[in-house]
């Protein structure tokens, strides 16, 4: 008999997943591409020091309170809300910058080597180019997006190394991130570090991944469906 390709058992391999539809150990959450030629700019350079020393530190002596800003946030405004939200929140006392995209007073990239957190809000889908923007500067992620699968959601622990707040709630952010203490705000950074390094940091390490969780759903995939299911 002939065989019938049927929609419902295929992997779904996209960034911007839904947990509606997303089958855990099946599909695969992708990370939205960085743009490889900004990561050849100048910023990068210091990015990849930054990441360096948080690597190579072991206490929170190294890197706990080197960056003076609490949360970094600069973009321009979009039909979502979610921008005109985060910049309610600015607050350069507190330590919390969050600006328009035509600000002149706080340079991206100088103010992300300087920051703690740094917010990816979503975009025009559920994910953001942000969110493998800011953890090059060993920034960690604050994920703003309802719903939203992380990229390698099968193989990272993305709650060990971000914080995720909902669309509705980013006016607690403040709160929520001084609470952090110090101790844990650097092993986080360490961690976001490490899974730029090692999952985010080139296309070749992308598809390398995506191809070994890919053959292990398929392995895990041969003991759910009978050979003959479809025929």
């Amino acid at each position: 008999m002939t065989a019938h390709f049927v929609s419902d058992d295929a992997f779904v391999h996209k960034s911007s997943i839904h947990c509606r539809g997303y089958r855990p150990f099946f599909d695969i959450a992708m990370p939205l591409p960085t743009d490889w030629r900004w990561v050849k700019s100048a910023p990068h350079s210091a990015g990849i020091r930054l990441r360096a020393r948080l690597l190579r530190s072991g206490s929170s002596r190294l890197s706990g309170d080197v960056r003076s800003l609490l949360l970094f946030f600069k973009g321009g405004k979009t039909d979502s809300g979610l921008r005109h939200e985060l910049v309610k929140l600015h607050n350069p006392t507190r330590g919390i910058i969050a600006v328009g995209s035509d600000d002149t007073e706080w340079p991206y990239g100088a103010s992300m080597q300087d920051s703690r957190f740094a917010a990816a809000p979503r975009g025009a889908g559920l994910d953001s180019y942000r969110l493998s923007e800011l953890m090059q500067y060993g920034c960690i992620p604050v994920i703003i997006a309802d719903g939203y699968v992380p990229p390698f959601a099968s193989l990272l622990d993305w709650r060990k190394f971000s914080i995720a707040v909902g669309e509705g709630s980013i006016e607690t952010l403040p709160v929520i991130l001084a609470a952090i203490s110090t101790g844990a705000r650097v092993r986080m950074a360490r961690h976001s570090a490490l899974v730029w390094e090692e999952f985010l940091s080139s296309k070749q390490r992308i598809a390398a991944v995506a191809l070994a969780v890919l053959q292990r759903n398929i392995e895990r995939a041969k003991t759910h469906f009978a050979p003959d299911q479809h025929c």
